[in-house]
């Protein structure tokens, strides 16, 4: 599992991605709305991948997000 896991970081962040992260969503499949129950049932893990974003394109922020977040 741990050789998925370095390869799939590896990418991520050579892609360009600033966090990489493996998260256990057994407790909270309950809350996913895009999946049914029947496809959600096998999964256990979540790859988590995040981005930094400009200053300039969070600043703009306010209560939800503009043109330029998207």
């Amino acid at each position: 599992m741990k050789e998925y896991y370095n390869r799939l970081k590896e990418l991520a962040m050579n892609s360009g991605a600033s966090l990489f992260g493996v998260a256990d969503i057994t407790e909270l499949k309950k809350d996913f709305l895009f999946f049914s129950p029947a496809a959600l049932k096998p999964m256990k893990r979540a790859v988590v991948i995040g981005v930094k974003l400009l200053d300039g394109v969070l600043e703009d922020i306010i209560d939800h997000p503009t043109q330029v977040y998207f």
